[in-house]
């Protein structure tokens, strides 16, 4: 699993942008599905890039748009995503 964690890592430094990398507030929460608000320009990118990897729903299967990943792989993102 270490393999795995290396791959999120190197993932979120290629296409997290700068100004998602803090923890954000409740005012930085995207809201409105097809019709979002963004309170800032990045996390829109931001959003995009996990979704194109399926990490939005990072359990789903890939044939519903999820991105595939195991219970013990989630965790793995979910900490490397939860890192400051």
């Amino acid at each position: 699993m270490e393999e795995f964690r290396n791959e999120v890592r190197q993932w979120l430094d290629e296409h997290c942008p700068e100004a998602m990398r803090t923890k954000g507030t409740e005012e930085d929460w995207v809201w409105g599905g097809r019709n979002g608000t963004f309170a800032h320009p990045d996390a829109k990118v931001w959003l995009e890039n996990m979704g194109s990897k399926g990490w939005t729903c990072p359990t789903w299967p890939r044939e519903y748009g999820g991105g595939g990943l195991t219970r013990e792989e989630n965790r793995i993102l979910q900490d490397e995503l939860d890192e400051d």
